[in-house]
């Protein structure tokens, strides 16, 4: 399982949607807010991607699929709820404080959850997350760049306990 600091990395590249969006809407108030957290979930989203490069020196491993779920067919729910969160904010400071808070109390759940959500940096670099079950019923979570079918066989390096990249 990754520690706190590990999800709380994978959680700010996931955001990085909102923060956008963020932008647009408070850019003639705080721009400069906006900016720092999406220079932050760029920076969160390239260490996140060192840390999958760095498992390539570990073992391969070689599992066979028995069940599989694309996350990326869920993104778009996921992206569209944040971003309506957003929009009901007001464009004052009152706005931005509730949206800083709703942000705290969704950060919290994210974290403490073993779940991954939409990267959008990683989307466009071509990887795709899986969610998929192997031999003996195992749940694991499979980064991909390239398309996953169930019944096929595939190599694998463990990055944490339940996230895997495939060769």
């Amino acid at each position: 399982m990754l520690n706190v600091i590990g999800r709380l990395l994978l959680y700010i590249g996931d955001m990085l949607p909102v923060f956008l969006v963020g932008f647009v809407v408070y850019r003639f108030r705080d721009p400069i807010i906006f900016l720092d957290l999406i220079v932050l979930s760029v920076i969160s989203t390239f260490a996140w991607l060192k840390v999958i490069n760095y498992s390539k020196n570990y073992t391969l491993e070689r599992y066979e699929i028995t069940w599989i779920y694309d996350r990326y067919r869920s993104y778009l729910i996921y992206v569209l709820s944040l971003l309506c969160i957003l929009s009901l904010f007001s464009l004052g400071i009152g706005g931005l404080i509730t949206f800083f808070c709703s942000l705290a109390i969704y950060s919290t759940v994210y974290i403490i959850s073993d779940d991954l959500y939409f990267n959008l940096i990683l989307f466009i670099l071509g990887y795709r997350y899986f969610r998929v079950s192997v031999a003996g019923g195992i749940k694991i979570y499979v980064i991909s760049r390239h398309r996953i079918d169930l019944g096929q066989s595939i190599s694998v390096y463990k990055v944490t306990d339940y996230i895997y990249l495939a060769q």
